[in-house]
Parts: C-alpha cells; sequence; structure tokens
C-alpha cells in the first residue's frame, strides 16, 4: 500500500543491491565522536553496574569506530568475560580485541625513532609469539602515530609504509621492513 514506508539501516551500504538502492533515498548519517561514545559507554557502564576503568572504556570507545553499536557490543562483551567483582581493566581489552600492550607500543615507536633495530626485531618478535598480527600492530601504530603529524612531519614516511603494511600478503615482513628502513 501506498502509506507503507520501509526503513533500511546498515553500516554497509555497499552491501545493499542496485536494485534496492535505484528505489530508495539516502540519507547518511555521520559517526560518533569518540567523545560522545565515551560518554554513552560510561552511562551504560554505571547503569548497568559494569565496573571498567576510563582507560579501558577508552579504549572501547575508539574501537567502536564511531558505532554506538559496535562500542555497546564490545562492552558487553568484555563484562560477560571480566571477573565478577574486578573491574574490567586496559589489559583485559587489549587482550580481548587481540591487541599489542599500549606500552610494548610506545616502546616500539621509541626504538623506531632511536634506530634500535635490536629492540624493533624483539619487539616484532614478541607480538608474534603473543598471537598479535601484523596488520593489528599497524594499525595500532598508525592510530598511535596520527595524533603526532604536526609535531614530527616525517612521521607521514612512516604512515604510508604502515598503510601498505594492510594491503601486503605479508604483513609481518612489511612491517618489520617499514619499521626498520
Amino acid at each position: 500500500p501506498a502509506h507503507i514506508v520501509f526503513i533500511l539501516a546498515t553500516t554497509d551500504a555497499h552491501k545493499v543491491p542496485d536494485t534496492i538502492i535505484s528505489r530508495t533515498q539516502r540519507f547518511a548519517f555521520r559517526s560518533i565522536t569518540q567523545a560522545d561514545a565515551l560518554k554513552h559507554l560510561r552511562m551504560i557502564a554505571d547503569s548497568e553496574s559494569i565496573r571498567i576503568e576510563d582507560e579501558a572504556l577508552a579504549l572501547v570507545a575508539e574501537h567502536g569506530d564511531g558505532s554506538f553499536r559496535d562500542s555497546i557490543s564490545l562492552l558487553d562483551q568484555l563484562s560477560i568475560l571480566a571477573e565478577p567483582k574486578a573491574p574490567i581493566t586496559l589489559p583485559l581489552v587489549e587482550q580481548v580485541m587481540g591487541l599489542a600492550p599500549g606500552s610494548a607500543i610506545t616502546a616500539l615507536i621509541q626504538a623506531y625513532a632511536d634506530r634500535d633495530q635490536a629492540a624493533i626485531i624483539t619487539l616484532l618478535d614478541g607480538f608474534e609469539q603473543m598471537g598479535i598480527e601484523a596488520h593489528v600492530v599497524a594499525n595500532q601504530l598508525i592510530r598511535a602515530l596520527k595524533p603526532r603529524l604536526s609535531d614530527d612531519p616525517k612521521t607521514i614516511e612512516l604512515l604510508d609504509s604502515l598503510i601498505d603494511v594492510l594491503r601486503s600478503p605479508r604483513p609481518d615482513v612489511k612491517l618489520l621492513t617499514a619499521l626498520l628502513a
């Protein structure tokens, strides 16, 4: 009937068939800011009595990539995995998400700045032994280095190399060469 309106909502508009797209009006909504996600997640955590450290919650908001749904799903998953009386900590979030510890990423950036090839190799080997994939490390490095662009323009070259890591069939080798170059 003419009075019926269907509303399709998706974060993957590229997956909607052309036959559907040609018959629709499209409204694109912006992603939420990390600050908005953090505020909303804190409200949910408090109302659901989920104990979570601020830095752990900030990492959840950051890795929600602008999506309330993804951020809330991750918070829910963490609340199930956490010890009943213990708060959700940054190391737990990093472990659940398969991330390298933030301190190790900082150490890797410092080793790169110092041109300490032995430390770079040791850190990358440690990530591999922990089962942390090279593309995950590359993404973490990109997130850590991007805010430093205005302070250190040389960072652009490394960021460009890290993007190549994400496209490489051998990201482990490409990450190694990007950091040792």
